[in-house]
């Protein structure tokens, strides 16, 4: 799947970008991996000479190729940001912006293609966030603070983010809670630091809400505070 994808970006990218935007490019990749022996981008002059498009396009997309055949740096951030630029110039579908409301209270923005479904979005908040996706405790929610939906993994979270704008109640309709309800669950999420970082502040909400029902809510509240306090 990376390969096809890195064809397609880099077919796209001899198409929508200037060369000076590969110029960029190869001092960025000669900077980040000062150990490895670039082959030669082709020089600005020598275009001047082919008055082909189809020959530029193939010096072009040959220089990706060499660079793109090394995994590390074929795989890195600036490659791969670089080619999905042009897949985006290309296929004509626009990022956006979703604000995303955390367990502890915080919001974390991201960056993703519009048409992008539950499942990859709550994979790019899990990487912006630092979690992965063995916290499978941890799932996508739509919220309208009165009613409240898991969503499924092939739903669009952009078309509700979108219908939200409308929305009288303040505050971001995408959140990501915990979803568990076995005791068993309970007790395997002990073990995961960073979910229990999460699933804690959501507890002392959902006794707050009445949701559930504690014999002293007051210590659970102190417990929440002194938690905040070491973190």
């Amino acid at each position: 799947m990376c390969g096809i994808q890195c064809l397609r970006g880099r077919e796209a990218a001899v198409f929508s970008k200037r060369y000076r935007e590969f110029a960029i490019l190869h001092q960025n990749l000669k900077r980040e991996f000062a150990n490895f022996t670039f082959s030669r981008l082709p020089a600005k002059w020598s275009f001047t000479f082919t008055r082909t498009t189809d020959v530029r396009c193939r010096r072009l997309e040959e220089y990706l190729e060499k660079v793109c055949s090394i995994g590390d740096i074929g795989e890195s951030d600036i490659m791969q940001e670089f080619l999905s630029e042009s897949e985006e110039n290309c296929d004509g579908i626009s990022h956006v912006e979703l604000r995303i409301a955390l367990p502890d209270g915080t919001t974390v923005t991201i960056r993703v293609k519009k048409n992008r479904i539950t499942d990859q979005v709550y994979q790019a908040t899990a990487t912006k966030v630092g979690t992965d996706r063995t916290t499978v405790i941890l799932c996508l929610i739509w919220s309208d603070h009165s009613f409240v939906h898991k969503l499924a993994s092939n739903e669009f979270p952009h078309e509700l983010y979108v219908q939200n704008y409308t929305s009288a109640v303040p505050g971001s309709c995408l959140t990501i809670q915990k979803w568990l309800f076995t005791t068993e669950g309970e007790i395997l999420l002990n073990e995961n630091d960073l979910a229990v970082t999460y699933s804690f502040p959501q507890a002392v909400d959902d006794v707050k809400k009445g949701y559930i029902k504690v014999e002293n809510s007051y210590h659970l509240q102190k417990l929440y505070e002194q938690r905040k306090m070491v973190i």
